[in-house]
């Protein structure tokens, strides 16, 4: 789930499309998981990283592709 303060949370300029200020919070393995998107990257639990994909791997201790951890794009294909 991606929330944003204020507005809509894409910003189509941005790579990763992930504007500074949302909140990425994902459940794994009965943790709650919050991150922040930041200009630069993403922060969770103090830690800066500089992709999704890097937070990832961090987290579970594999390779991920970011965005397909947090849910951010859908694995099945398309119809």
């Amino acid at each position: 789930e991606v929330r944003h303060p204020t507005a809509g949370f894409l910003d189509e300029q941005r790579p990763g499309g992930l504007m500074p200020g949302s909140t990425i919070e994902k459940e794994w393995r009965g943790q709650k998981i919050r991150v922040e998107v930041l200009r630069d990257g993403f922060e969770w639990n103090g830690e800066r990283f500089t992709s999704l994909s890097a937070l990832a791997c961090r987290i579970t201790g594999t390779k991920w592709n970011g965005r397909l951890f947090f849910g951010l794009v859908d694995r099945r294909p398309a119809s």
